[in-house]
């Protein structure tokens, strides 16, 4: 199934983590109309794969759940 990427919302209360966890999502590819592939779970990471608007496959990326949860989505 293919999502959409709606948002990848700041902390609220920002947690002033070192590396920032939205910045570096953002900075993978993770912005708001990016279509992304679920592909599957596995050993604790979620295998997604980043949907050119073409609709082949751009890139595989390995998330852990919090980084994850983080994004907000909507089926397409």
């Amino acid at each position: 199934m293919i999502y959409k990427v709606i948002d990848v919302p700041v902390n609220d209360p920002c947690e002033e983590c070192v590396m920032c966890m939205r910045l570096k999502l953002m900075e993978i590819g993770f912005v708001a109309g990016q279509d992304i592939e679920i592909q599957k779970k596995q050993f604790g990471l979620y295998v997604v794969n980043m949907i050119s608007k073409q609709g082949h496959v751009e890139q595989t990326i390995a998330l852990r759940e919090e980084e994850f949860s983080r994004i907000c989505l909507a089926e397409k």
